[in-house]
């Protein structure tokens, strides 16, 4: 497939088609013929933008997400791609690991770090496959297993008083089910 280059012209030309919304309507209130380039255009757009934003995203903010307590994988994968996507620059590594350590601890955390996935979007697929078993297995609503407490035999719940953290149940048959 051959690729070329757009003019300056075609470039203007082009440009609205990618709009919607309050940026379609600030493209629609330029003045006629007072744009001379692309790239006036662009500056334009950027100066009017830039600060309509919540914050401008960097890599660090990655890190600041976290799922809530009550939140399904499906609804945190989703709210950590959209702010991934709003981050002008980021590698893979450094989004995989802020992805991962804002993960409750939970089973498909532990199987992140039990598999050889080493990028953004390979784990991206897996949670998908992951998010929508849990939601066909819970349908909508995740298990009421509160923080730092384990599935005893019998299938009651009993708090983890040695340690903050859980305690393996070797013999329990749903290990998700031991979630933070």
């Amino acid at each position: 497939m051959v690729y070329r280059r757009h003019t300056d012209e075609e470039r203007c030309l082009l440009f609205p088609s990618t709009l919607s919304g309050g940026a379609l309507n600030w493209y629609c209130r330029l003045p006629p013929e007072t744009v001379d380039s692309f790239e006036e255009l662009r500056k334009l757009f950027v100066s009017q933008h830039i600060f309509q934003t919540d914050r401008l995203h960097s890599a660090d903010n990655l890190y600041t997400i976290r799922q809530k307590p009550d939140e399904s994988l499906r609804k945190y994968t989703g709210r950590f791609s959209h702010e991934y996507s709003c981050c002008a620059e980021a590698d893979d590594k450094t989004v995989l690991k802020a992805f991962t350590a804002g993960l409750r601890d939970c089973f498909f955390k532990y199987m992140i770090n039990a598999n050889t996935w080493k990028t953004y979007s390979e784990v991206m697929a897996q949670a998908y496959n992951h998010a929508s078993a849990e939601a066909r297995t819970y349908q909508g609503k995740l298990p009421t297993v509160t923080p730092y407490q384990q599935v005893g035999s019998g299938g009651q719940i009993q708090p983890n008083e040695k340690t903050s953290t859980f305690q393996t149940v070797a013999a329990h048959p749903l290990p998700h089910l031991m979630l933070r």
